[in-house]
Protein backbone atom coordinates (compact mmCIF):
# COMPACT_ATOMS: atom_id res chain seq x y z
CA UNK A 1 0.00 0.00 0.00
CA UNK A 2 3.28 1.95 0.74
CA UNK A 3 3.47 2.21 -3.07
CA UNK A 4 -0.11 3.31 -3.91
CA UNK A 5 -0.22 6.09 -1.31
CA UNK A 6 2.83 7.31 -2.91
CA UNK A 7 1.94 7.19 -6.38
CA UNK A 8 -1.13 9.11 -5.26
CA UNK A 9 0.80 11.75 -3.76
CA UNK A 10 3.04 12.35 -6.19
CA UNK A 11 0.47 12.15 -8.56
CA UNK A 12 -1.94 14.90 -6.58
CA UNK A 13 0.54 17.38 -6.06
CA UNK A 14 1.42 17.25 -9.92
CA UNK A 15 -2.43 17.75 -10.39
CA UNK A 16 -2.04 20.97 -7.48
CA UNK A 17 0.66 22.55 -9.34
CA UNK A 18 -0.56 21.99 -12.98
CA UNK A 19 -4.04 23.52 -11.55
CA UNK A 20 -2.46 26.80 -9.69
CA UNK A 21 -0.34 27.21 -12.80
CA UNK A 22 -2.91 27.17 -14.95
CA UNK A 23 -4.18 30.35 -17.28
CA UNK A 24 -7.36 31.37 -17.39
CA UNK A 25 -9.45 31.80 -20.49
CA UNK A 26 -9.17 35.73 -20.04
CA UNK A 27 -5.48 35.86 -19.38
CA UNK A 28 -4.99 33.50 -22.77
CA UNK A 29 -7.43 35.85 -24.75
CA UNK A 30 -5.18 38.89 -23.06
CA UNK A 31 -1.79 37.24 -24.09
CA UNK A 32 -3.56 36.58 -27.92
CA UNK A 33 -3.79 39.93 -28.08
CA UNK A 34 -0.65 41.03 -27.38
CA UNK A 35 0.93 38.93 -29.40
CA UNK A 36 -1.63 40.11 -32.34
CA UNK A 37 -0.36 43.72 -31.14
CA UNK A 38 3.43 42.84 -31.07
CA UNK A 39 2.82 41.17 -34.26
CA UNK A 40 1.26 44.15 -35.90
CA UNK A 41 3.83 46.30 -34.99
CA UNK A 42 6.79 44.08 -35.88
CA UNK A 43 5.49 43.77 -39.41
CA UNK A 44 4.39 47.91 -39.50
CA UNK A 45 8.31 48.15 -38.42
CA UNK A 46 9.35 46.16 -41.13
CA UNK A 47 7.77 48.03 -43.77
CA UNK A 48 9.27 51.72 -42.24
CA UNK A 49 12.27 49.85 -42.61
CA UNK A 50 12.14 48.45 -46.16
CA UNK A 51 10.33 51.67 -47.86
CA UNK A 52 13.58 53.37 -45.84
CA UNK A 53 16.08 51.07 -47.65
CA UNK A 54 14.55 51.66 -50.94
CA UNK A 55 14.35 56.08 -50.23
CA UNK A 56 18.21 55.21 -49.46
CA UNK A 57 20.54 56.93 -52.72
CA UNK A 58 22.96 54.02 -53.49
CA UNK A 59 25.55 56.12 -53.51
CA UNK A 60 25.69 56.69 -50.20
CA UNK A 61 27.70 54.75 -48.21
CA UNK A 62 27.27 54.42 -44.15
CA UNK A 63 27.58 57.57 -41.86
CA UNK A 64 30.23 57.39 -39.45
CA UNK A 65 29.93 58.76 -36.04
CA UNK A 66 32.93 59.79 -34.71
CA UNK A 67 35.16 61.73 -37.16
CA UNK A 68 38.57 63.15 -36.76
CA UNK A 69 39.25 66.32 -37.98
CA UNK A 70 41.84 65.06 -40.40
CA UNK A 71 38.42 63.37 -42.03
CA UNK A 72 36.42 66.06 -42.11
CA UNK A 73 39.04 68.22 -44.02
CA UNK A 74 39.45 65.09 -46.82
CA UNK A 75 35.45 64.58 -46.93
CA UNK A 76 34.96 68.30 -47.52
CA UNK A 77 37.98 68.20 -50.21
CA UNK A 78 36.13 65.22 -51.98
CA UNK A 79 32.98 67.21 -52.19
CA UNK A 80 34.93 70.26 -53.45
CA UNK A 81 36.45 68.16 -56.17
CA UNK A 82 32.99 66.61 -57.03
CA UNK A 83 31.47 70.29 -56.82
CA UNK A 84 34.11 71.72 -59.15
CA UNK A 85 34.01 68.97 -61.64
CA UNK A 86 30.37 68.94 -61.93
CA UNK A 87 30.45 73.10 -61.89
CA UNK A 88 33.06 72.64 -65.14
CA UNK A 89 30.76 70.14 -66.47
CA UNK A 90 27.41 72.91 -66.35
CA UNK A 91 29.70 75.63 -68.00
CA UNK A 92 30.89 73.40 -70.61
CA UNK A 93 26.99 72.41 -70.96
CA UNK A 94 25.88 76.01 -70.95
CA UNK A 95 28.59 77.45 -73.14
CA UNK A 96 27.46 74.89 -76.06
CA UNK A 97 23.59 75.35 -75.11
CA UNK A 98 24.11 79.39 -75.51
CA UNK A 99 24.03 81.37 -78.91
CA UNK A 100 24.79 84.67 -77.04
CA UNK A 101 28.65 84.68 -76.73
CA UNK A 102 29.82 85.72 -73.31
CA UNK A 103 30.63 89.06 -72.40
CA UNK A 104 34.30 89.83 -71.25
CA UNK A 105 34.67 91.60 -68.17
CA UNK A 106 36.62 95.27 -68.45
CA UNK A 107 38.66 95.97 -65.90
CA UNK A 108 39.48 92.61 -64.45
CA UNK A 109 43.50 93.00 -65.93
CA UNK A 110 44.10 95.93 -63.83
CA UNK A 111 44.19 93.22 -61.18
CA UNK A 112 45.75 90.45 -61.95
CA UNK A 113 48.12 92.50 -63.93
CA UNK A 114 49.27 94.79 -61.04
CA UNK A 115 52.42 95.56 -62.22
CA UNK A 116 52.79 95.91 -65.72
CA UNK A 117 49.48 98.48 -65.64
CA UNK A 118 49.75 102.11 -64.30
CA UNK A 119 46.85 102.40 -61.44
CA UNK A 120 45.52 105.35 -62.63
CA UNK A 121 44.83 104.88 -66.18
CA UNK A 122 42.58 107.13 -68.45
CA UNK A 123 41.94 104.58 -70.76
CA UNK A 124 38.44 104.49 -72.78
CA UNK A 125 36.38 101.54 -72.27
CA UNK A 126 34.53 100.04 -75.41
CA UNK A 127 31.50 101.53 -76.76
CA UNK A 128 29.55 98.39 -76.24
CA UNK A 129 30.21 98.00 -72.45
CA UNK A 130 27.10 97.75 -70.66
CA UNK A 131 27.55 98.71 -66.18
CA UNK A 132 26.95 96.78 -64.09
CA UNK A 133 26.80 96.08 -60.00
CA UNK A 134 29.48 97.48 -58.55
CA UNK A 135 31.16 99.50 -61.41
CA UNK A 136 30.93 103.65 -60.43
CA UNK A 137 31.39 106.10 -62.89
CA UNK A 138 33.06 109.45 -61.38
CA UNK A 139 32.55 112.68 -63.69
CA UNK A 140 34.77 114.96 -62.70
CA UNK A 141 34.89 118.64 -64.16
CA UNK A 142 37.27 121.40 -63.24
CA UNK A 143 38.13 124.72 -65.53
CA UNK A 144 38.28 128.40 -64.39
CA UNK A 145 34.98 130.13 -62.76
CA UNK A 146 33.80 133.49 -64.19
Amino acid sequence: MNKIQIITRILFILSSVSLISSQTAEELKRFMDTYDKLKVDQEANEVVKKGLESEKDPDDGPVRLLIDPGDMTKYYREKMSVIKKDLEQLNRILISSDSIPQLEHFGYNYFSLRDSIQIIDNSTIPSNYVLGYGDEVIISIWGQVE
